[in-house]
C-alpha cells in the first residue's frame, strides 16, 4: 500500500512543471479604443467593450508578463478577444479553459483559464500562453466574459 501511495504522489507532482516564464506580446498601456468578446460556439455571441475598466482589465491579464511556451498542448479556445488600438491596428487573443484539457493531470479537473496571443499575421500562435488561474484573475476575466453570455440569444445552438 505504502508502494502504491508514493507512486501516486510521483505521477501527481511529475504532473506539476516547474514552470519557467518568458515574456509575451505586448499591449501598450493606454492604447486600446475598444475590444470585441465572441464566442466561438457555432452561432454563439459576441460583445463590444468600451469602458475604461473593462480595457484596463484586459491589459492587466494579457500583459507581457509571465508567460509560458508551450510544450505541445492542444489548446482549444473557447473565446477570441479582437482588440482595437487607438492606431487602427487590430490585435487577436484567444481564451480558453484549463478543464477542456483531456490529458493528465487534468481530465476535467483542473481550474483556470489561458490565453493565447496572435502571430505577424494575426492568427493564433499556440508557441507560448498565459495562465489566467488564480482566483482574481479568474474573476476579472469571468466578469468580461459576462458581457458575452448576458447578450440575447443569437444562435441555434445556444444553451
Amino acid at each position: 500500500m505504502r508502494f502504491v501511495l508514493i507512486i501516486l504522489i510521483i505521477l501527481i507532482l511529475s504532473g506539476c512543471q516547474n514552470n519557467t516564464y518568458i515574456e509575451g506580446p505586448e499591449l501598450i498601456e493606454g492604447n486600446i479604443r475598444n475590444l470585441t468578446i465572441e464566442s466561438l460556439e457555432n452561432g454563439a455571441n459576441s460583445a463590444v467593450i468600451k469602458d475604461h475598466a473593462s480595457i484596463k482589465t484586459v491589459e492587466y491579464l494579457f500583459s507581457k508578463y509571465r508567460w509560458e511556451r508551450n510544450n505541445g498542448r492542444k489548446l482549444t479556445p473557447s473565446y477570441k478577444f479582437t482588440i482595437i488600438t487607438k492606431d487602427d491596428k487590430q490585435i487577436n487573443y484567444w481564451v480558453g479553459a484549463y478543464s477542456d484539457l483531456n490529458e493528465f493531470p487534468c481530465y476535467r479537473l483542473c481550474s483556470g483559464w489561458w490565453v493565447i496571443a496572435s502571430d505577424n499575421e494575426n492568427k493564433m500562435n499556440g508557441n507560448i500562453y498565459k495562465s489566467i488561474s488564480n482566483s482574481s484573475q479568474m474573476y476579472e476575466l469571468a466578469l468580461l466574459l459576462d458581457n458575452v453570455e448576458n447578450q440575447p440569444n443569437k444562435g441555434p445552438n445556444r444553451r
